[in-house]
Formats: C-alpha cells, structure tokens, sequence
C-alpha cells in the first residue's frame, strides 16, 4: 500500500544511505506536489460554470465536470469511455450558418477554434441551444494529443438576440 521510494542492498556504505534517502524525500515531495495540483484542478473544473468535456486521440470521453453532467444529463461514470458523439448529440442550429463537418468527423479534419452555437440533445432528447468550442489538447511538442469540447447554455443569449432583433425592424 505505502509504495516504497527505493531500497539499500545490505551491506550498505552511509552513502549509500543518505543518497537513497534523499531520493525517496524527492519522490515523496513530488508526489505530494502532482496530489495537490490535481486536486486543486479538478476542484476548478467542478465549480466552473462552463461544461468541459474531455476525450482521447479516438473520440472516447475521458472526462466530463459536473456541468457537463448537468447540460448533457449523463453521469461521467456512465459516459467515460463512450465515442463523443453518443454523449454529446450536437445539431446545427437555426443561426449558424457554417458549414463545419458533422461532430464524428472533427477528429479526422481540421479543428475549428472559433466559438460555435449548436443544439445539444441531451440523454431524455430535449434540446438544449449551446455556444460550443472544440480545441485539441497538445503536448509539449505540439502534437495533438486529446480534444477538449466546452459549452454554455446560450438559450437566454438567444433569446435576447431574437428579441434585439424584433426591435431592431
């Protein structure tokens, strides 16, 4: 369970020992370190309003935040592991106008960084109308190692927007 942070074959020298203990300091620090930042991420990614939905070079779902859960209706234990497109059932909406490729096929073609609006049909097919982003992850030498989709709900942006636009004429 402890996990050691390294062994001294006897007999050993004093060296020996104190290099090994320093080692198994550093790792131990370490690992604190990389504890405290996951937990200090995943406490920003539970309490921030966006949705973040997370997923490998193969389009399964890795993560989902809490309101992620909440727009989509899934649970991230259920969708975990499922093909992004199951979970996360987008539509073109009535203002967008591009002409971007389905949903399955942005894992094959060029990514579009600019900020989108879509429906959402959630897990009990109600529609949700979202401003949606979808980036890659990169590592450090750029490469393209993930994806990571973001959305809002945006119905009473379009709401207001319809309405901007009644008064307008």
């Amino acid at each position: 369970m402890v996990e050691p942070y390294g062994y001294i074959l006897k007999p050993f020298d004093k060296n020996e020992l104190h290099s090994t203990i320093a080692i198994a300091l550093y790792k131990s620090k370490k690992e604190k370190e990389l504890l405290y930042q996951k937990w200090w991420l995943s406490t920003i990614l539970d309490n921030i309003d966006d949705a973040v939905l997370a997923m490998g070079l193969d389009g399964n779902i890795t993560f989902m935040n809490p309101a992620a859960e909440a727009l989509t209706g899934w649970k991230e234990i259920d969708a975990r592991n499922q093909p992004a497109e199951v979970v996360l059932r987008l539509e073109k909406s009535e203002i967008d106008n591009s002409l971007d490729p389905a949903f399955r096929n942005y894992f094959e073609e060029e990514i579009d960084q600019e900020k989108t609006f879509r429906l959402l049909r959630t897990i009990d097919n109600e529609k949700i109308f979202i401003e949606y982003t979808h980036m890659p992850i990169l590592d450090e030498k750029q490469q393209t190692i993930g994806y990571i989709d973001t959305f809002r709900d945006a119905t009473k942006r379009k709401k207001m927007k319809t309405i901007w636009k009644k008064q307008k004429k």
